[in-house]
């Protein structure tokens, strides 16, 4: 799947200045899918994003955010993930932080998603889904570690004197 398709499958919303910005990044943070574990805070996982591309504002599931980045051999987007989209992205509007562009973004009542209230974060245990590199990028990096460490040991390199 190309860039463009998949940024034809975001929520375009209104430009936002960076206050509104900063506001709906943490407001996102508290929107997601909850698990349980015994003994432990509940964790959250973040389920949407605020993406800014190319002086557009979109909001977007986190594995749309994969296909972005060119996952797609490993990334299934979901009716229930989009569903879920729409929903977040309707709560926003009728919050007031956002103004959805398009007016064909129906909203399907029955998603599993919580929203915590803000006074109740310290509750829980936040956390976002990110990409996990490739074996080849995380190879390349270890091996750029090994490369630093070793012409790092003993005294520091003068690059002026060479």
């Amino acid at each position: 799947m190309e860039n463009q398709s998949v940024i034809d499958t975001f929520i375009e919303i209104d430009p936002v200045d960076s206050d509104d910005f900063l506001k709906i990044k943490e407001t996102l943070t508290r929107i997601g899918i909850a698990s349980r574990k015994d003994g432990l805070k509940p964790t959250l996982w973040q389920s949407c994003h605020i993406l800014h591309k190319r002086g557009r504002y979109f909001v977007v599931h986190f594995k749309q955010m994969f296909l972005l980045d060119g996952k797609q051999d490993r990334t299934t987007v979901t009716d229930e993930d989009v569903s879920r989209t729409k929903v977040v992205a309707n709560l926003l509007q009728q919050w007031g932080l956002i103004k959805i562009k398009a007016h064909d973004v129906e909203v399907q009542e029955n998603v599993n998603l919580v929203v915590i209230p803000y006074q109740d974060k310290s509750n829980w245990i936040l956390k976002k889904r990110k990409p996990k590199p490739s074996f080849k990028l995380l190879f390349i990096f270890q091996q750029a570690m090994r490369c630093m460490a070793f012409f790092c040991q003993g005294a520091p390199y003068d690059f002026q004197n060479t």
